[in-house]
């Protein structure tokens, strides 16, 4: 298939809607594709006239292996769509949602807690709406949870006692996560963005000096290594 790509504007090329063969990978759930992609020079950071990214979809669909592929090579974690739906035959567009939202506010809407927190420690921002949703959400669990066990919930309130289990692993992971300082990891990706076209020496410099200045006290200790 990407032979049929012979330069890195036709990998790039949109339709009369702005979509893209990497949005339509992700959309398919392909992995491997979007990769192949994206190593033959497509833009991991192209939307459509909605606004809408592969990263986009890939949160929408509880995509974990498309989100690993993609969050090393985005740089804008939070392009906001209503997302179109297109299984449908309207001739109009088919909205999935009424408002613009964020990958993290599409991921935690359809509660898909491990993909939030993937996008949170990629540096994704999570307003003040989303974190009050967590923590209610992570409480009617918690109750169901409960209720469940003393059973006053019939096995038909619920899917079942297992998947109960996993959601609320997840969101207390995820919660307790919130109040936690940047990671490193994080640190460095947004630090190496700003130092772009300078020579590997400079970089190298450079970064030790704002990753020093940035990064919170109790990973200091792990930075400080002996230098030329």
């Amino acid at each position: 298939m990407l032979s049929y790509y012979k330069t890195r504007e036709s990998l790039n090329r949109q339709d009369e809607n702005g979509d893209f063969a990497l949005l339509y990978a992700s959309l398919n759930k392909n992995a491997s594709m979007v990769s192949a992609l994206i190593e033959a020079g497509a833009n991991p950071d192209l939307r459509n006239r909605y606004g809408t990214s592969a990263l986009w979809y890939a949160a929408y669909n509880n995509d974990m292996a498309t989100l690993k592929v993609l969050l090393p090579k985005i740089k804008n974690l939070d392009p906001r769509s209503t997302g179109i739906n297109y299984n449908s035959f309207q001739w109009s567009p088919d909205f999935i949602y009424d408002i613009r939202l964020s990958p993290v506010e599409v991921a935690e809407r359809e509660e898909n807690y491990s993909i939030v927190y993937l996008l949170k420690c990629s540096g994704a921002k999570l307003n003040s709406y989303v974190i009050e949703s967590l923590n209610a959400k992570l409480d009617f669990y918690k109750k169901s949870y409960e209720l469940y066990l003393n059973g006053s919930l019939s096995s038909n309130s619920v899917e079942n006692k297992r998947k109960l289990k996993w959601v609320i692993r997840d969101l207390v992971v995820l919660v307790r996560s919130l109040s936690q300082p940047l990671s490193l990891q994080r640190i460095c990706r947004n630090q190496i963005n700003t130092l772009k076209f300078k020579t590997s020496n400079e970089i190298s410099s450079e970064l030790y000096k704002k990753i020093q200045s940035n990064a919170p006290n109790h990973l200091k200790d792990f930075i400080n290594f002996e230098r030329d």
